[in-house]
């Protein structure tokens, strides 16, 4: 009875598997390339789904679309995939997919696709540190981001060349094009991809040695991710915060926030974000002289790296196993890992990791007590390190060299001294004496110029960069970041001494048709004549800069009606000489002015306030063009 009772059960079991497996085989023979178009464009908006989920089910797809010849829906799952390929560092996948899918989509006319296959492959090459054409291919993608019609599509562009930019170094560039595609996602109102760029733009500033600026932005992002229930997003800015804490000399919140992020992506099951995360617990291990740690965990993550086909955490991992091998005087292993490193040095941009490179080296030479060789890898890598952002670096390799210098020239003296011994035993000792005082007085005003000069380049170095991300790149006024942040000062001021502020929107007229009637070199030529008008004619204390495109912020501080208006007709005066004087084919170049005054009861933030003169500027448009609102 009881086997009876056993058997049934069983029976009943099996039943439902086959009965499950029959109903997803109905489903899957009803689904159409149409249904299946709805499937994959799910997949593609869904900002809080991880990777490694969006391919397994975009591997599913595939095979249906495959096994029913559907090359359309195949050629954008694919897409995403390659995209999603990226996302978990698989470079050599991706790079094996790219190919084949760009002339797909070539075949089949799909522009959007195309562009989107373009920017995976701009991020292949900066993966893999491939030079040759990244110049040629972001200036392409960069044309093809002002005449799509898609904010979103347009900001994938723009964020992607920007993050290129910044790997190439080119900061002003990144900045700029990070500034576009924060505005595009915002005008597609895309919370995710804002998210993403807040944290590139957090990268900048960590390289920049901007670490305050840096963490600002990391925490708006996590909080994005958070409220997206993004933990795949989660992860990368919690790694990246780690980075700012290391960088601030707090290793206890660095290691703190690198765990989080790992425990993130144990639960993902993101072997590669765990090999990421691991790699920088090694390289804390590493600055707390934990050199065994270290050297296990660099072991298990490094045929991971080899395997992802990504250049930059392999050679950091290299350089690890490298510097704790050297750190045990186990120098024959540090040497090996240190070849291996020079080996993958041409894919990395950033000469940065020569310099360390180096510097490895002649830690090696000097362990092993040739001191000669130490010395002239030093003087080499401090030769070239004057032409390198990292001014702390520089620091360092000039504080190794004059170790080894100093230790050369001790060499040196004592060589000296037995041979004058020999020669003459009868020298005299106060001489010698005096003779070294003097070379350490010499040896000390050297090493004073040589680190008042550093720190001049490095304070240089800062007030440019400085300069650099509150600056709009065309006219060298004020950008929109540096004139808000002033215009919230004023704002919190007014509020506590309820002095009158004023802000104003000024926007030039028809600009869009001069720039299509005389082209965009002329359209410029106008944004920075009016610039130069304005610094000549606003009054000290009233400060205006570029708010976006032909839009331009100005603020106000206790000025009546009629001082603005006083005000507007001088910037007119002077940029209709400025452009007179330019011998353009026209003169008459207007702009129409929205303005408004703080009310405490209305404007609770600035935001409020730039509303309001903002709904004026356009009151100023319908009304003719050229005058002020009030």
């Amino acid at each position: 009875m009881r086997n009876s009772l056993i058997l049934g059960i069983i029976f009943l079991i099996l039943s439902s598997f086959v009965m499950g497996d029959l109903a997803v085989a109905q489903e899957n023979s009803t689904t159409d390339e149409a249904q299946l178009f709805t499937q994959i464009e799910l997949i593609d908006n869904k900002s809080n789904e991880s990777p490694l989920e969006m391919l397994k089910k975009l591997n599913a797809i595939i095979a249906t679309c495959k096994k029913n010849n559907w090359q359309q829906a195949c050629l954008y799952a694919s897409t995403l995939k390659v995209e999603s390929l990226l996302s978990t560092t698989d470079i050599n996948e991706a790079e094996k997919l790219l190919k084949p899918l760009m002339t797909l989509a070539n075949k089949l006319n799909k522009p959007t696709i195309l562009i989107r296959l373009e920017l995976v492959d701009l991020n292949i090459k900066d993966s893999k540190g491939l030079f040759e054409g990244i110049p040629e291919l972001q200036s392409r993608l960069l044309e093809k981001a002002s005449t799509v019609a898609s904010p979103q599509l347009a900001g994938e562009i723009y964020h992607d060349v920007g993050d290129s930019l910044y790997q190439s170094l080119d900061y002003t560039g990144a900045l700029l094009s990070l500034n576009q595609a924060y505005e595009s996602y915002q005008l597609a109102n895309d919370l995710s991809a804002v998210g993403r760029v807040l944290n590139t733009l957090a990268n900048i500033n960590n390289s920049l040695g901007n670490t305050d600026v840096a963490l600002e932005y990391l925490q708006k992002s996590l909080a994005i991710s958070y409220e997206l229930n993004n933990k795949f997003g989660s992860s990368i800015v919690l790694f990246n915060m780690s980075y700012s804490y290391l960088n601030s000399d707090n290793i206890k919140e660095a290691r703190n926030h690198m765990q989080q992020a790992m425990q993130l992506s144990i639960e993902l099951n993101d072997d590669i974000g765990i090999a990421w995360a691991k790699k920088e617990l090694a390289s804390y291990d590493i600055q707390e002289k934990n050199w065994q740690n270290a050297i296990a965990l660099y072991t298990e993550i490094e045929p991971i790296f080899i395997q992802s086909g990504s250049a930059l955490p392999l050679f950091e991992t290299l350089k690890g196993q490298a510097l704790a091998y050297l750190a045990l005087n186990e120098l024959d292993l540090a040497k090996q890992k240190a070849d291996q490193c020079r080996r993958i040095l041409k894919n990395l941009k950033d000469p940065i990791y020569q310099i360390a490179l180096h510097k490895i080296d002649a830690d090696i030479a000097y362990a092993k007590k040739d001191f000669q060789q130490a010395f002239d890898i030093l003087a080499e890598n401090y030769t070239f390190a004057n032409d390198v952002r990292s001014e702390e670096k520089q620091k360092e390799i000039e504080k190794q060299l004059i170790r080894f210098s100093s230790k050369l020239k001790e060499k040196e003296n004592q060589a000296l001294v037995t041979e004058n011994k020999l020669k003459n035993l009868q020298i005299n000792q106060q001489a010698a004496q005096q003779k070294l005082w003097w070379l350490v007085i010499g040896f000390g005003i050297l090493l004073l110029l040589a680190v008042g000069f550093m720190l001049f380049i490095q304070t240089r170095n800062r007030n440019h960069f400085k300069s650099m991300a509150l600056n709009d790149h065309l006219t060298n006024s004020p950008n929109r970041r540096a004139i808000l942040e002033y215009a919230e000062l004023r704002f919190q001021e007014s509020i506590r001494t309820q002095q009158t502020l004023t802000i104003g929107i000024i926007d030039i007229d028809n600009f869009k048709k001069l720039n299509d009637k005389y082209g965009h070199k002329v359209g410029d030529d106008v944004l920075v004549a009016f610039a130069t008008a304005c610094k000549n004619t606003i009054r000290q204390y009233d400060k205006f800069g570029r708010y976006g495109g032909e839009e331009w912020l100005f603020v106000f501080a206790n000025t009546t009606p009629a001082e603005i208006s006083a005000i507007f007709s001088r910037i007119r005066d002077e940029l209709h000489k400025i452009i007179q004087q330019r011998q353009h084919d026209f003169s008459n170049v207007t702009f129409s002015m929205g303005v408004a005054t703080y009310h405490k009861d209305t404007d609770k933030t600035l935001h409020n306030l730039i509303n309001r003169a903002d709904q004026n500027l356009y009151k100023a448009k319908a009304l003719g063009k050229d005058q002020i609102v009030f």
